[in-house]
């Protein structure tokens, strides 16, 4: 049975996706834009059966299509999968495999697919090893549709590029946040390291694969130092950067998906067994985590899934659910009650970004109706 405020907000958010006009949602991607609805569509629609839910959907298609074809859309060129063709092509694999879509678009996937290999080993050539933005999304949308071969030409760009590098994976932007040699899930080491194990997954002969592997586990277990924030102790940098030839160390104390202590030690759970971290206590950091609750202490404002709590609330269900540890139920579930008050009272501090499935209400409801089975792996492509 359903919780009434659960359903109550997922039926209001429901009905407002239903009237929108979505000319007015400049962007197409899968993670700010128009593709966000239809992946959330597709899942939500497993709960909440409507047949107004799969019209919203194929009418958003359409346009998104209609904006690819045209050339005229940022989704045209960019490879990206946070808004561009990869986040393109893991939602046509999404709906293919709820029957939501069948072969009519594998000849213009199949080109968009060779253009994005292009475009991936020339992130790699350039140390973009992002995953939102960079090459890791791209070879995880290959991963996705299980594409070996285009998965092992990027591996070998990957290899060679960190035998060739003095720092590896070292990302080269000039975003404070993204830069350097970056800790966590939207653009960094614990996103590759899960990306890869993915991939060991459908392939474990590769020696490259389990090399670059390796590289990942010793970058975080050689920057694993305990550091204290307003009473706080955490563990990983947010990033390490080049100033000046000299490095520069970015530390703060927030608690969110995209980058913090959580998000590090959810990627180490994943990729288990845990103990072969021989420096890295994956226990005693997560335990940790669970002891900040407050905005000083985690920087959370809101409901989003990118640094609020429903990113947060995920992390712990899935930490909780590898380990059945009662400290991760609990801190799942006064994150969870967290995410639905926050709902109920619209807290978005960006308002704007209502209908991004990262920074607004799509993933947020996801997160709140996440203990229905039928719903259990939305969450991936947040690489939880």
């Amino acid at each position: 049975m359903k919780n009434n405020s659960i359903e109550k907000t997922t039926k209001k958010f429901n009905d407002y996706l239903h009237h929108y006009n979505y000319n007015e949602l400049e962007d197409d991607g899968l993670f700010e834009g128009k593709l966000g609805i239809v992946y959330y569509l597709t899942y939500i629609n497993k709960i909440y059966e409507d047949e107004k839910n799969t019209t919203t959907l194929y009418d958003i298609l359409n346009l998104v299509l209609e904006n690819i074809s045209s050339q005229k859309k940022f989704i045209s060129v960019s490879p990206c999968i946070l808004s561009g063709l990869s986040g393109f092509g893991v939602t046509a694999h999404e709906l293919k495999k709820h029957e939501l879509l069948g072969d009519e678009l594998d000849n213009e996937i199949s080109d968009i697919n060779d253009y994005l290999l292009d475009k991936a080993i020339i992130h790699v050539q350039n140390n973009i090893f992002d995953y939102l933005g960079g090459s890791m999304g791209i070879l995880y949308y290959f991963i996705q549709i299980n594409d070996l071969k285009k998965c092992d030409i990027i591996i070998s760009e990957i290899y060679n590029n960190i035998n060739s590098q003095t720092l590896a994976f070292y990302n080269n932007t000039d975003d404070l946040y993204n830069k350097g040699l970056n800790f966590g899930l939207a653009h960094g080491i614990s996103a590759i390291l899960h990306i890869i194990d993915l991939y060991l997954k459908i392939n474990s002969e590769n020696e490259q694969a389990w090399i670059i592997r390796g590289k990942c586990v010793e970058i975080l277990s050689e920057h694993c130092k305990e550091y204290m924030i307003e009473d706080s102790k955490l563990y990983f940098p947010y990033n390490k950067f080049l100033e000046n030839h000299e490095m520069i160390t970015h530390k703060n104390n927030r608690l969110g998906w995209c980058n913090s202590d959580l998000s590090v030690v959810n990627t180490l759970y994943r990729s288990s067994p845990v103990t072969h971290f021989e420096k890295i206590d994956a226990e005693k950091i997560a335990f940790e985590t669970t002891k900040r609750r407050t905005f000083n202490t985690t920087g959370i404002q809101d409901f989003h899934f990118c640094h609020g709590t429903s990113g947060v609330a995920m992390m712990y269900k899935n930490i909780y659910e590898y380990t059945g540890n009662n400290n991760f139920r609990e801190a799942y579930q006064y994150w969870h009650d967290q995410t639905v008050d926050f709902l109920k009272n619209d807290t978005l501090v960006l308002q704007e970004n209502k209908m991004s499935l990262i920074f607004g209400y799509p993933a947020a409801i996801l997160t709140i109706n996440s203990a229905d089975k039928r719903i259990s792996d939305w969450s991936k492509i947040f690489l939880i």
